[in-house]
């Protein structure tokens, strides 16, 4: 999980190898830039990470995804 130093810097690891949990917090926006939903991980790490494959003769567009697993969620909506 190399790639996700950049991602909420989930790389850290312990002295035994785990990677760390961080509480992670995803907001969807409106027009106006403000929170009408937002989901809290608690204790949240991936699991999973895929890359696009990219082509020289290619003009796809690049999607990456992140799995992660959590031991809570928190859900809220609303403009907060």
């Amino acid at each position: 999980f190399s790639e996700l130093d950049t991602v909420g810097n989930l790389k850290k690891k312990d002295n035994k190898n785990i990677i760390a949990r961080k509480t992670i917090t995803i907001s969807l926006l409106n027009e106006l830039h403000r929170v009408e939903f937002s989901w809290t991980l608690l204790n949240a790490f991936p699991i999973e990470i895929k890359g696009p494959t990219l082509k020289a003769d290619g003009n796809d567009i690049a999607v990456e995804e992140i799995v992660l697993s959590h031991e809570e969620l928190d859900i809220k909506t609303g403009i907060i």
